[in-house]
């Protein structure tokens, strides 16, 4: 007896063992993409605090010790960040009104980035 084609066993056996290769392949590009988001954000911050650094040290004493806020505004204002700097963030990443919040205790800064700071009375505006 000739066969001409495949059962529907055989058929569903198959789909099953596609649709769990595609499962696996699919966590993995997640997580990957998800960790790549994070770099991005962890480097994103970087160049945030450090232009904010750059730019309380051209107006500010920081040898006296306080808290200090600059907006991405600001930043972009002050040319120590580029307006195209934004475009390639989403709004939930960053924002004109975003800020960094700088403490500097004995000479020693520590960084905070706040997403919205429209609340906040912000150092330059």
């Amino acid at each position: 007896m000739n066969k001409k084609g495949y059962t529907l066993v055989e058929l569903i056996g198959v789909i099953v063992l596609l649709a769990i290769i595609i499962t696996l392949v699919s966590t993995g590009i997640v997580n990957v993409i998800k960790s790549t988001n994070k770099k991005i954000d962890d480097n994103t911050k970087k160049i945030l605090y450090n232009q904010a650094d750059a730019y309380l040290s051209e107006h500010v004493d920081l040898r006296l010790n306080g808290v200090y806020r600059v907006s991405v505004s600001t930043l972009i204002e002050d040319d120590k960040i580029s307006s195209n700097f934004l475009s390639s963030y989403t709004q939930d990443q960053v924002r004109l009104s975003s800020c960094i919040i700088i403490n500097y205790s004995n000479g020693t800064p520590t960084y905070e980035f706040k997403l919205d700071c429209t609340s906040l009375a912000t150092m330059g505006e």
